[in-house]
């Protein structure tokens, strides 16, 4: 069977599929410095959203101490930050930088004065100050401005570097809202208001695979905040219901875009009224409940039975209501479909010395290879953040080449970061058109029994259209002397 939960939401506004966003943040596989923050950040937002129990919030504080923790993985001797932990570039750091100013605005300032964030923070002052535009790179804009709306909000603002980009000839609107945004910070509304000035509030779809990780999601949510914090209600609550929408659809949002939307909506529903709350008689398998809250949003997690369940709901207040339950849930094993979407996958099983090995029935102790070969078949250029998931059998055990020194006998392609755990192993590397990228995993079939071996699945992890995933199947490891023998 596979595995499912469902859940009933409750809203002032169309709905935004709150429970599965959560959800998809917290359960995402990966933890880069931008997905690391993503995941965190909302966690402080959903209280203008909906009431928490005193679990959800402990919950919430919790996944944001986590993140905490695990940036100091990712912070290098100046203060800069790495893309993975560990690494040894910095970044332009423009994707961590929200989370530390937004702390402070939700009552937990003395996070952003730590030395870890100090150092960061002095950092970007420098890097703001001695920004230049460069010809033909128009994102490098966009970086100065995030840059500067952060710094801006941890009561650092630089006003010399933000009116020197804001004098800048060609920047794009983006740039404009996201400068906006730092100007409102510094009370200066009527700044704000002039740069973006007859600007369009409408965005088209696009999605970055590196650099800033744009998506047109992201960029709204950057014009939605801007739009609340001039205090120009109208516009900003047609953005914010588009969002809405963008949430509530279903359809696939990057972990930055999905973080954005949130904190836009929430810091909308933090301004401005969303009716008058929320008034209602909700009874879900014959139990009746009330509900008042001044909150956009509630939630509660339904039962899971076999069959129809029947949810009865009445509205006794003067807001529009909108209902919605979601389901979530993963396939039950065997029922992974193969995918081809830009990407070519194969995996092959060998012996040490290249024999073919048939995976369902392995001797005991049996050493072997799989070798994994993706392939770039789409039409762009390059493929960056390309991340390949390999889950293995509980009856397997993976041997560590790294800590072994069998690196040189089993050469991989060049990857960016490896994260290699017990039970799987995580690559991310980036790829051009045409061509192929190899890797190696040295195994051992260590336990007796049957067991369940995941597909391996390749994806880019800022466009969930550039994917492929293998069939799982069951495999067998069987002890010497009770079965057919496997190639050693």
């Amino acid at each position: 069977m596979g595995t499912n939960s469902a859940a009933l939401e409750v809203t002032a506004i169309p709905p935004l599929g709150l429970e599965s966003r959560s959800h998809e943040l917290l359960g995402y596989p990966h933890g880069c410095l931008e997905q690391t923050v993503s995941k965190a950040f909302p966690q402080l937002f959903l209280s203008a959203l909906t009431d928490l129990s005193k679990a959800g919030e402990a919950d919430a504080q919790a996944n944001v101490q986590a993140a905490i923790t695990k940036l100091g993985t990712f912070q290098r001797p100046d203060g800069s930050f790495a893309y993975w932990p560990g690494g040894t570039i910095p970044t332009s750091g423009a994707m961590f930088t929200p989370v530390t100013s937004y702390w402070k605005r939700n009552g937990a300032g003395s996070l952003c004065h730590t030395p870890r964030i100090e150092r960061w923070k002095d950092g970007q002052r420098r890097m703001a100050r001695t920004w230049n535009p460069i010809p033909g790179q128009e994102r490098t804009h966009f970086i100065q401005a995030y840059r500067l709306w952060v710094l801006a909000i941890a009561n650092a603002g630089e006003s010399g570097a933000m009116n020197r980009l804001r004098t800048t000839v060609g920047i794009d609107d983006i740039t404009r809202w996201a400068l906006a945004c730092a100007y409102t910070d510094l009370g200066r509304i009527d700044v704000a208001n002039d740069l973006v000035k007859d600007r369009s509030v409408q965005v088209a779809s696009y999605a970055e695979l590196a650099g800033t990780f744009g998506s047109g999601a992201r960029d709204e949510a950057i014009i939605a905040l801007a739009l609340v914090a001039m205090e120009r209600k109208e516009a900003a609550g047609a953005v914010v219901r588009r969002l809405a929408q963008r949430l509530g659809d279903g359809q696939w949002l990057s972990t930055q875009s999905t973080a954005f939307a949130l904190m836009a909506v929430a810091r909308y529903a933090s301004k401005n009224a969303l009716g008058d709350g929320l008034n209602f008689q909700v009874t879900v398998g014959g139990k009746t409940s009330d509900v008042r809250t001044g909150r956009s949003i509630w939630r509660m997690q339904l039962p899971i039975r076999d069959g129809n369940a029947t949810v009865r709901l009445n509205n006794q207040g003067q807001t529009q209501l909108f209902l919605r339950t979601i389901r979530t849930g993963t396939p039950a094993i065997g029922q992974e479909p193969p995918t081809h979407q830009g990407l070519d996958l194969r995996v092959t099983y060998t012996t040490l010395d290249g024999r073919p090995v048939d995976v369902t029935a392995l001797t005991q102790g049996t050493d072997l290879l799989a070798t994994t070969e993706v392939t770039h078949t789409g039409s762009l250029d390059r493929y960056e953040n390309l991340a390949l998931t390999q889950v293995l059998p509980s009856g397997w055990e993976l041997r560590n080449a790294r800590m072994e020194g069998l690196e040189q006998s089993y050469p991989d392609s060049p990857f960016d970061h490896q994260d290699i755990r017990d039970d799987r192993v995580l690559t991310y590397f980036s790829l051009g058109r045409g061509q192929k990228a190899t890797f190696h995993l040295r195994l051992t079939a260590a336990y007796a029994g049957r067991y369940y071996l995941p597909g391996a699945v390749c994806e880019a992890m800022y466009d969930r259209a550039i994917q492929a995933r293998t069939p799982g199947k069951y495999v067998a490891v069987i002890a010497p002397g009770d079965g057919p023998q496997a190639s050693k």
